[in-house]
């Protein structure tokens, strides 16, 4: 909507400014195109809801799977929510290209709301031909997630592909290299509850006849804050630390491995703790185990 402002005139009580009506007016679209926003963002989802005839807005027609309602989301190209009924989802998520705004996970209803995994992992290269070197894995894609708890998550994966095997040698080149695996997106997670969560780069792929295996993918940025883990987090790689991680409020049910050049672990519990010397560590080791059901 183009922003049309109320006239004030040049001083008050000149009669160069709005009319009382029209000012109205053009609040009253103002405040119709904002509802409108709002309702066209969230997608509903229901186990009774119906894909074919679902309406972004319109919990009287919700979507029957995650995948339908998040693809409807990308679409609208705006930050937006999925908002869960009662029941168990299985199909999860794949995302297909970065997160260019963040999506809320909520639910609804007397009952729990449990979806499947989120998948944002990137490719792995087929073989390279007879001579050549592998090529680089994908880079995953970015995840920007936001939820309340409210929703139980199964796995969140943002990982770089594997790196391309290098081709078989020849009469030229008797040995090839691995491709250098691909690198992981930056990703936010916001009072997310998901049962584990991996993002770091790919690894590198095999060299033959003798090559060398390629290098392991970097990692972005990441930040996880307010987020229950039942399982395990691991960010970044040991071999190949890059990026910022900083993780603050977050209970992790199992060990926790965070490798990057800069950030930090703040107040957050899990059952061991493995970190970069980069990172600033204030995490409590102990044996905590959510329940994912409670």
């Amino acid at each position: 909507m183009a922003l049309t402002q109320v006239s004030l005139g040049a001083t008050a009580n000149d009669g160069t400014g709005s009319s009382l009506r029209a000012a109205g007016a053009l609040i009253n679209t103002a405040f119709a195109a904002i509802d409108g926003l709002a309702r066209t963002s969230v997608f509903y989802v229901t186990k009774t809801g119906n894909n074919a005839t679902a309406e972004p807005g319109n919990p009287s027609r919700p979507y029957l799977t995650e995948q339908a309602a998040f693809n409807a989301w990308v679409t609208s190209n705006a930050p937006g929510a999925l908002v869960f009924g009662v029941g168990t989802w299985t199909g999860g998520i794949t995302v297909a290209a970065d997160m260019a705004h963040r999506l809320g996970l909520y639910g609804f209803g007397r009952g729990v709301s449990v979806i499947g995994d989120i998948t944002a992992n990137g490719s792995t290269p087929s073989t390279a031909p007879s001579g050549e070197s592998g090529a680089t894995g994908g880079a995953s894609k970015a995840l920007k997630l936001v939820s309340d708890g409210s929703v139980s998550i199964g796995a969140i994966s943002s990982v770089g592909g594997t790196g391309g095997a290098g081709g078989p040698g020849n009469e030229e080149t008797t040995s090839t290299n691995g491709g250098t695996g691909g690198e992981s997106a930056a990703c936010v997670l916001l009072g997310v509850r998901c049962a584990s969560v991996d993002i770091y780069g790919g690894v590198g792929g095999n060299g033959q006849d003798g090559g060398n295996v390629g290098a392991d993918g970097g990692a972005g940025n990441v930040a996880m804050h307010g987020c229950s883990v039942a399982g395990g987090v691991a960010l970044g790689r040991e071999a190949n630390p890059t990026g910022t991680i900083k993780i603050s409020g977050c209970s992790i049910g199992a060990p926790l491995s965070a490798y990057a050049t800069a950030g930090y672990a703040a107040n957050t519990f899990a059952s061991s703790v493995a970190l970069g010397a980069s990172l600033t560590n204030n995490v409590v080791a102990t044996n905590l185990v959510e329940d994912p059901e409670s």
